[in-house]
């Protein structure tokens, strides 16, 4: 969803200021009642009334700084299940979920090779 020009949430709230009827003003500029109320709050209450910040994604619970670290650990115990590097994961670096891991191995580009005297 894009969001409304600076200039559009300006005069919108400038035609407010000088008189129009806020359903009005929705429908001159064709945007909803809902958004010239928002618009009109945000400017009495001095807030910026431009786009808000885009959040971005949550940070990475192993970012690139780890992927050696779990190298070494797929390299030294290539034999774990998923489920297994997670616990090694988690009692040497703190918690982190098996589809985390997956991903992560995945992103490695490593492959699991079974041992023969595994089978």
């Amino acid at each position: 969803m894009r969001s409304d020009s600076l200039d559009l949430r300006e005069r919108s709230v400038q035609a407010v200021r000088d008189g129009v009827a806020q359903a009005e003003v929705a429908r001159q500029f064709r945007v909803s009642l809902a958004t010239v109320e928002r618009y009109w709050r945000r400017d009495r209450e001095g807030q910026a009334l431009g786009a808000p910040p885009n959040r971005g994604s949550p940070p990475r619970v192993l970012g690139p700084q780890q992927h050696a670290v779990l190298l070494r650990q797929l390299q030294a115990h290539p034999d774990l299940t998923l489920a297994e590097h997670a616990a090694v994961w988690r009692d040497a670096q703190g918690v982190v979920s098996i589809s985390t891991i997956a991903r992560r191995i995945r992103a490695l580009g490593w492959a699991r090779k079974k041992d023969d005297s595994s089978r």
